[in-house]
């Protein structure tokens, strides 16, 4: 795994943990 990855799946998760609805459909978009 490159470290842009790990990075990329760190942000991932990061949005993910998010609760509102925006923040939701930025995750979903980028899952």
């Amino acid at each position: 795994m490159k470290a842009r990855d790990i990075v990329m799946n760190k942000v991932r998760k990061d949005m993910c943990c998010c609760q509102t609805v925006y923040m939701n459909m930025v995750c979903f978009s980028y899952a």
